[in-house]
């Protein structure tokens, strides 16, 4: 579920499409896994918007995507159980313009999770899934280290599971 799609402007929602989806997994009898991602440019740094637009980008300030996170889950609250906070942060271009850190992810999922669960107290909170690398450099940390700074960071209260890619 883009963010950058349902809230292209601060406080104004357009939940059609999510709606839709949501409404076709349920007609069907597929339990979802909403992964919340893609950060719309009022929300970026200036460097993840200009000279090169990037909606893979987090958000400047963790609060904003907090307050998405919120509405998202007071609106599917009981039709949605796992919420996936963010796709590959282990990774440019989906940490944006700035070095590969951990510490920030966990404020972003601690902060997404507990604005979750603020609407949704059965959510499941899915850490996201990390893109597998070998690297440990200042565009790519590979998950095994990811993940061990990421709990050392704290984060470990605010997920219930860590969501592993099934490729690499």
């Amino acid at each position: 579920f883009d963010w950058s799609q349902i809230e292209p402007q601060p406080g104004q929602y357009g939940w059609q499409a999510a709606d839709a989806a949501v409404a076709a997994a349920q007609a069907a009898r597929l339990p979802l896994v909403a992964v919340l991602d893609g950060s719309p440019a009022w929300a970026r740094a200036a460097p993840d918007v200009t000279p090169i637009d990037n909606p893979l980008a987090p958000p400047q300030d963790p609060a904003t995507f907090a307050r998405f996170a919120a509405a998202f889950a007071e609106r599917y609250a009981g039709r949605i159980h796992y919420y996936q906070v963010w796709d590959e942060p282990n990774v440019a271009p989906h940490w944006g313009a700035r070095l590969i850190e951990p510490v920030a992810y966990a404020q972003l999922l601690q902060q997404a999770a507990a604005a979750i669960r603020g609407h949704d107290p059965d959510a499941v909170i899915v850490a996201a899934a990390l893109a597998p690398t070998t690297d440990r450099g200042h565009s790519a940390i590979d998950e095994v280290y990811f993940l061990q700074r990421l709990k050392a960071a704290g984060a470990g209260t605010a997920l219930d599971i860590v969501a592993l890619q099934p490729f690499g």
